[in-house]
């Protein structure tokens, strides 16, 4: 009997529920492993010739046979789903205690106090970001160059324009949830690849979150000094290390 023969027949008597994600995985790669032996099996639809090749009883029987392939990649999925979607909801969670009860990014956002004059005087512009005042776009290296020369400590802004303001939240609040969830499974299915403890689960959960905060929120704090550059560091810290300590627990539990 071949090596992956027997190692079908050994693990038809342990625990499905004893192996762990990594464990599972070395199994379909193992060229010997029972999982691989398995699965070449049945891609080449050579079932009748497993058949006569096994000759342990219980991995003859179909049922258990199929069982042994499936049922891995099944609680792989359940896994990785159920740690998206928990992971995302804690991120989520932040997000919304961060803005609607700690209000630590309302420093961001100022109130001008002739703020009717100065939306009144946006109106003929169309819906869109500005940063005024520029060059325009068809003006030459030199002639950018020379205007940004002659705007040097002149007063700027970056503008944002809407058109019509919607206090309906509804749809933006399911977005956000897919989106942190979408966000979760990603870092979910990464750390999975690994054979990693608690805490570097934890940990790479955060660096994971500290290298959006950087390559977003940062780099337009760096060109454009847009406001928040730290209450983003403290949704990245917050959120992922949330979302790090329950993968950290749900992706090393037995």
């Amino acid at each position: 009997m071949v090596n992956g023969e027997w190692r079908i027949g050994n693990l038809f008597t342990t625990s499905y529920s004893q192996l762990t994600i990594h464990e599972v995985q070395l199994e379909l790669q193992h060229p010997n492993g029972a999982l691989g032996f398995a699965r070449r099996k049945i891609a080449r639809n050579d079932r009748p010739g497993l058949n006569r090749q096994l000759t342990n009883s219980l991995a003859k029987d179909k049922i258990s046979f199929y069982l042994l392939f499936l049922k891995p990649k099944l609680a792989i999925m359940k896994k990785l789903l159920i740690g998206a979607i928990v992971g995302g909801i804690l991120v989520f969670a932040w997000q919304t205690l961060s803005w609607t009860v700690f209000h630590l990014h309302d420093p961001e956002y100022k109130q001008a106090s002739n703020q009717d004059a100065v939306i009144n005087s946006l109106g003929q512009l169309e819906e869109g970001q500005y940063l005024v005042p520029r060059a325009s776009t068809t003006a030459s290296m030199k002639e950018m160059e020379d205007y940004e020369k002659s705007m040097e400590g002149k007063p700027w802004a970056i503008v944002t324009y809407h058109k019509s303001y919607k206090v309906d939240m509804v749809m933006n609040i399911i977005r956000g949830l897919l989106v942190s969830i979408i966000a979760a499974f990603l870092v979910c299915w990464i750390l999975m690849k690994q054979n990693s403890s608690f805490g570097t689960t934890f940990m790479s959960s955060i660096f994971i979150g500290v290298a959006g905060y950087l390559f977003i929120p940062y780099s337009g704090h760096i060109w454009y000094q847009t406001p928040g550059a730290t209450t983003h560091l403290i949704d990245a810290l917050a959120s992922w290390g949330l979302c790090g300590l329950w993968l950290g627990w749900w992706l090393n539990r037995k």
